[in-house]
């Protein structure tokens, strides 16, 4: 506008927090969506469930692992995950990066796999006197990057930024790909002392399976890398005999090469 006085609200202070923010996109939700609407998959009830068992199990550890600032949003294929980042605390990403731990295995038990980013930045949000929200955010937009552009397969990476904020002790809730690192799940999945291998070698026939009937190239890849990092988590149980995981072995080309943070 022309008046002289109209972009003096440019001028005013914005308040902007730190926050830390967990972007996950559900992948295959067309097709999933689609065989909701035909009463053939609960997405709804699938995911709610794999919420509530996540939320469940954070609860358990909250003297450890103090959630209670976690903001939890989910709309068409994407999840977002909000934590106030102020003090730049390590328990604060720690708790993140546990949390999208725990979530991503339970929503992989109800056959939802993600990918995604967890980053930082400021973030506004805020409502007006109609009631209608405003949401402008660093975190979400770097977050949603590390997703969109990087991310590619079954996995949620870590910015390298947060990275070098986590103190030493905490490394073995990530895992690296080639430069990448990213929330190592499968932990709470597969038990460490391989003391649950006739559940995990049955998810991994039903991926298998869920690979045979993937619709694309793109979508079987992704069943791919899951079934090569399970694998992969398998091979570090001490004692573990692997033969009984033989069919699910990596082929030579081309292989990924996993290793802890």
């Amino acid at each position: 506008m022309a008046t002289t006085n109209w972009n003096e609200i440019d001028n005013q202070k914005i308040d902007a927090e730190e926050y830390l923010c967990a972007f996950i996109d559900i992948l295959g939700y067309k097709d999933k969506a689609e065989r909701f609407f035909k009463g053939k998959f609960n997405l709804e009830g699938r995911f709610n469930r794999a919420l509530a068992s996540a939320t469940a199990t954070m609860n358990l550890s909250a003297s450890l692992v103090d959630a209670s600032k976690l903001e939890i949003r989910f709309f068409s294929d994407s999840i977002i995950l909000l934590l106030p980042d102020s003090d730049k605390s390590q328990d604060q990403l720690f708790s993140l990066i546990i949390f999208c731990a725990i979530l991503s295995a339970h929503l992989s038990f109800e056959d939802l796999f993600v990918r995604g980013g967890i980053s930082y930045g400021p973030h506004r949000e805020s409502k007006n006197d109609s009631g209608a929200s405003f949401l402008a955010s660093i975190a979400l937009q770097k977050s949603y990057i590390l997703e969109s552009r990087h991310a590619k397969n079954p996995r949620i990476l870590v910015d390298q930024e947060l990275v070098a904020r986590i103190v030493e002790s905490n490394y073995f809730h990530l895992a690296k790909e080639s430069d990448d690192y990213f929330v190592h799940f499968a932990p709470h999945i597969i038990n460490s002392e391989g003391q649950n291998t006739t559940e995990v070698l049955k998810e991994m026939q039903d991926i298998k399976e869920a690979r045979e009937q993937a619709p694309d190239p793109e979508a079987k890849e992704k069943y791919t890398w899951i079934l090569d990092y399970y694998y992969w988590t398998l091979s570090l149980i001490s004692g573990l005999d692997m033969n009984v995981f033989e069919t699910f072995a990596p082929q030579p080309q081309p292989q990924r090469i996993f290793s802890l943070a």
